[in-house]
């Protein structure tokens, strides 16, 4: 058994003195939460190719670096939603945080 001395040198932190998990007590925690990798990555891609597959089609190319990410960003917390834990708010929040950046920064420009 460990003593308490033991477990205190065994925990690590990370530069902002917060407690790191490992990578696979991490890889276990985003698997209950958002479902497989596998089948978030597959729903991810998809709905990003339909956004931009669409765009192209209607010639619509105006969209600046950080709207693409945006969308990118949105498609991504939206298939782990539909993948996993829809009731976790933290993944809602996101989708409002980069709708959010976009309108500033349109809001900014003056439009």
């Amino acid at each position: 058994m460990s003593s308490p001395e033991s477990i205190i040198l065994e925990q690590k932190y990370n530069d902002a003195g917060e407690k790191v998990q490992s990578v696979e007590d991490t890889l276990k925690q985003r698997g209950t939460r958002y479902g497989t990798f596998a089948n978030h990555s597959k729903l991810s891609q998809q709905l990003k190719n339909a956004i931009f597959e669409h765009a192209n089609y209607h010639q619509i190319t105006a969209m600046s670096p950080d709207q693409v990410e945006a969308i990118e960003m949105i498609c991504h917390k939206l298939a782990r939603i539909a993948n996993g834990d829809p009731n976790y708010d933290d993944s809602w929040q996101d989708i409002a945080g980069y709708a959010q950046l976009i309108v500033d920064n349109l809001h900014s420009k003056g439009q």
